[in-house]
């Protein structure tokens, strides 16, 4: 296409109008509607940069996080805010699982976070979780003998199949089982 035409197609007033011939009014309309909704996207976009949250990952958590010790037992629960203040020592949050220090026995990195049943709503150390952290653990033990940073290594979870299943220790509910058998139900 020669260099005219591209000129022709780019300075072309819009045709909005049936009959050709477009309104310069209507095109200003669109002009001025398009800015604005530039404008506001822009404006958004700065405001949530400059005044969002900036607590990190742990950032807008509500309500209360359940954890237990796997050394003594002990049931606690932090809030939001104090998890925020945490989350950026604890271990692999973006993973699922927070190891925090128990307040009763003083152990390092031995709680870990409950799961909620959704069928009875009780708090449940799932044996998946405590497997995983064993796995997180086996993994920063072998770092540290081979001099590496404990925090830099990656685990090696159980295969497939050889992971311990997500069973509620109050009512016996398979909590995956249980959501598959439940949006069966909702899909009809």
């Amino acid at each position: 296409m020669s260099e005219s035409k591209w000129l022709g197609l780019a300075t072309k007033r819009l045709d909005l109008s049936k009959g050709g011939t477009g309104s310069p009014k209507m095109e200003y309309l669109m002009v001025a509607v398009l800015g604005l909704i530039i404008a506001l996207s822009l404006g958004f976009t700065l405001w949530g940069v400059f005044f969002g949250d900036s607590s990190g990952p742990a950032g807008g958590m509500e309500g209360d996080i359940h954890f237990q010790c796997t050394a003594c037992s002990n049931e606690f629960t932090k809030s939001g805010e104090e998890m925020e203040k945490i989350m950026p020592t604890a271990l692999m949050p973006e993973m699922g699982l927070l190891q925090v220090d128990c307040p009763k026995c003083g152990k390092k990195e031995s709680c870990l976070m409950q799961t909620k049943c959704p069928n009875c709503g009780k708090y449940y150390l799932s044996d998946m979780m405590v497997a995983n952290a064993k796995a997180f653990d086996e993994a920063k033990a072998a770092a540290r003998a081979e001099g590496k940073d404990p925090s830099t290594v990656m685990p090696v979870f159980p295969a497939a199949g050889e992971q311990p299943k997500d069973v509620c220790k109050h009512c016996g509910t398979d909590r995956v089982q249980w959501y598959i058998d439940y949006y069966k139900k909702r899909r009809g």
